[in-house]
């Protein structure tokens, strides 16, 4: 008898369907490109796999493909709602391709960052998404050869691929609408940029 407290297997799940280990793999993952199953025998196999509860391990599943189906991203405010929307938007693209979206936020500190990028590297994200605040981290996952693309903010010099908006054609569109209106006292307020290898 089975313990109940022991979570099932894919062996389990085959068991009850009456196949083989590798059908119910196939079936569960939807691999069916080379393979061809009746109606029958995928609803015994995803009936077995609901009444033993079954929940795939992702980590056999990321070793037998080489991939983790993960990706990082981290933002500087997840409070931010700009933020929120670009992961939002991250998320919506990753999930038909069935990957899943790690999540941190930075808070503005570098070594934050660099902490948050390694704990997602010891996790296997296939790629990074950063809004960075700093280099920092972003040499480990070069050195791991994952790779990495910047976001909202570009660092001077880095080898890394950048989207964002362009900043100075923002502020002349801005300044061109404000005179088309009649404005001509325009001030600008910016933080200290002297340290902030991000402008």
């Amino acid at each position: 008898m089975n313990d109940p407290h022991r979570p099932a297997t894919a062996a389990d799940v085959a068991r009850r369907a009456g196949v083989d280990r590798s059908t119910v793999s196939r079936i569960l993952n939807r691999s069916f490109r080379e393979h061809r199953y009746n109606e029958q025998t995928i609803r015994a196999v995803e009936d077995a796999a609901r009444h033993l509860n079954y929940r795939p391990s992702t980590t056999a599943r990321a070793l037998r493909i080489g991939k983790s189906m993960l990706v990082g991203i981290l933002v500087g405010d997840i409070a931010n709602s700009f933020f929120g929307q670009i992961a939002a938007c991250v998320e919506s693209q990753l999930r038909p391709h069935h990957y899943r979206l790690l999540i941190a936020s930075t808070g503005e500190d570098a070594e934050l960052q660099e902490q948050h990028i390694r704990d997602m590297l010891h996790r296997g994200v296939d790629g990074l998404i950063v809004s960075p605040c700093a280099m920092g981290g972003l040499g480990a996952a070069a050195d791991a050869q994952v790779p990495a693309v910047l976001i909202d903010r570009p660092l001077k010099g880095s080898p890394w691929h950048y989207i964002g908006i362009d900043n100075h054609d923002a502020g002349r569109r801005i300044g061109e609408h404000l005179r088309e209106r009649g404005y001509r006292k325009i001030g600008v307020v910016l933080p200290d940029t002297q340290a902030d290898p991000t402008l």
